[in-house]
């Protein structure tokens, strides 16, 4: 089955048992901060060393200095999708996954 979400295409042969799309509003009080969040959260900005980005991280400091913090957003999608029995039936709970892989 072909289904569409946000002008992107998916297959699935299952059923879709939920899906939720959140809007998530981020604040970076201090340009480490955001170092130190870019550097863990790898898909967000791939292959981010201070070195690359030290200019562009030069100016989000000077925007937390003049106006007290950064400001951004990041969207996450959820989709909960069972599979459709076809031998014995499982107890265990649907696997999640996200933006980092399954949860």
């Amino acid at each position: 089955m072909l289904r569409q979400r946000a002008g992107v295409p998916f297959h699935t042969s299952g059923t879709v048992r939920r899906n939720a799309h959140e809007r998530l509003r981020l604040e970076f009080l201090d340009v480490g901060a955001m170092v130190f969040f870019l550097r863990k959260v790898i898909w967000t900005v791939p292959e981010t060393t201070v070195d690359r980005f030290r200019g562009r991280l030069r100016d989000m400091h000077d925007q937390i200095e003049r106006d007290g913090a950064f400001h951004s957003t990041m969207s996450r999608t959820l989709f909960e999708v069972r599979k459709p029995a076809t031998g014995p039936v499982s107890d265990a709970p649907p696997r999640r996954i996200g933006a980092g892989g399954a949860v």
